[in-house]
């Protein structure tokens, strides 16, 4: 089959229950909007679509350990703070986000943040008490 012709998944239809979400590059071309994704999402992958808009790290669902969305048109501002608490890696390498700063504040679990290929010059701490030690890649 030709995965290419298909139309756009709209995820807003998916049932909440969907634990896995994988679909890479197959031409999706819409506006993510986080707070569409099933709630009970435990991994989510959209790498190398067309998707667009800024992103709402805010409204991820709750069980989430890890979302990628490289190599697409999102763009900025994003602010890494109030994800969910089983967030392990974010992968937003590879798309439009344009931002002079971005603050963390991220939860206990989380291992890898993944900002490579974007036009962002530093990441800081939101605040002098943030957790410090994660292992957050950005390269310039």
């Amino acid at each position: 089959a030709e995965w290419r012709l298909l139309k756009n998944v709209c995820v807003e239809y998916l049932p909440h229950t969907v634990a896995v979400l994988q679909i890479r590059r197959c031409s999706q071309k819409y506006q993510l909007i986080t707070r569409y994704l099933p709630r009970m999402a435990e991994s989510i992958v959209f790498d190398n679509n067309l998707l667009f808009g800024t992103v709402d790290l805010k409204s991820l669902p709750s069980h989430l350990s890890s979302l990628s969305l490289a190599g697409n048109r999102l763009e900025g501002p994003i602010r890494l703070a109030n994800l969910p608490e089983s967030l392990k890696t974010l992968n937003l390498r590879g798309n439009c986000i344009r931002q002079r700063v971005v603050y963390y504040d991220v939860p206990e679990n989380m291992e890898t943040i993944d900002l490579e290929g974007n036009s962002i010059e530093k990441v800081k701490p939101l605040w002098k008490g943030a957790r410090e030690n994660s292992r957050v890649v950005i390269l310039q």
